[in-house]
This record gives C-alpha cells, sequence and structure tokens, in this order.
C-alpha cells in the first residue's frame, strides 16, 4: 500500500493542479503556517497513523506536479532496497540558504525535502529526530 501526501495551507503555484489529483492527500489545509517545521510535523503525526510498512511519497504543494504513475515509483522504490529515498537538491552550487540552514549530505550533496518516498516507520524514525 501506498500513499501521497503533500502539506499546503493554503493554494499557491501548482496547487490546485497537484490537489485535483485524488491520489494526493492534502494535510495543514487551512492551518496558519507557522513556519518551515510545520511541513515535518504535519507529515509526523499523520503517519502515526498508517501502518509501518505503508510507503509514503511526499512531494512539495506548491512546485511539483505527478510526472508518471505513483504505482510505477513504487516498484521502482522497492527495488531500490532502502528505507528511504530523498531527492536531490540539483542547484548547480547548491542552494546556500539550504545549505547554511540543513548543511550537506556525503560527497557534499544536498538533501531537498520537496520530495521523499520511504516505509512510514523509516520516515517516522527521521522526522522525530528531526522534531525534537
Amino acid at each position: 500500500m501506498y500513499q501521497v501526501l503533500t502539506y499546503a495551507t493554503h493554494a499557491h503555484g501548482k496547487f490546485d493542479q497537484l490537489a485535483s489529483n485524488p491520489q494526493v492527500k492534502v494535510l495543514g489545509w487551512g492551518k496558519p503556517w507557522k513556519g518551515f517545521m510545520d511541513k515535518f510535523n504535519g507529515v509526523l503525526d499523520y503517519i502515526k497513523t498508517v501502518e509501518d510498512d505503508t510507503i509514503i511519497i511526499f512531494i512539495d504543494g506548491f512546485d511539483s506536479w505527478i510526472n508518471g504513475s505513483p504505482e510505477e515509483a513504487v516498484k521502482v522504490f522497492k527495488q531500490s532496497g532502502s528505507g528511504l529515498l530523498v531527492s536531490l537538491d540539483t542547484s548547480p552550487h547548491g542552494n546556500l540558504l539550504t545549505k547554511n540552514i540543513f548543511g550537506t549530505c556525503k560527497d557534499g550533496l544536498i538533501a531537498n525535502s520537496g520530495m521523499y518516498m520511504g516505509y512510514a516507520w523509516c520516515i517516522r524514525k527521521v522526522l522525530e529526530s528531526i522534531v525534537v
């Protein structure tokens, strides 16, 4: 089983297009935006309610769209053997703000929290370490 999630408190950018997809569950709608951590807290609260082996596909609500089938993404994810995949910040030299706030990963790469996919148990573990 898989679920496609986004977090948005209001419509902006590509949100209407994304939210029109019946597979997308919108978290945070209508709540006041208090800061970046709202997204992590909202996802964490939600995935505490799903089975550990549920595959979660998270995509940003304002600048993302679904390109292809989530079922194919799940198939590729399962073949990876990973518990969690995180998108790569593809800025040529990395986003300076992102580097300063979040730091870098192995080999100087920068993770992008705008899209990630993983088992609920694994995402829960990571988010619990972030929102301490």
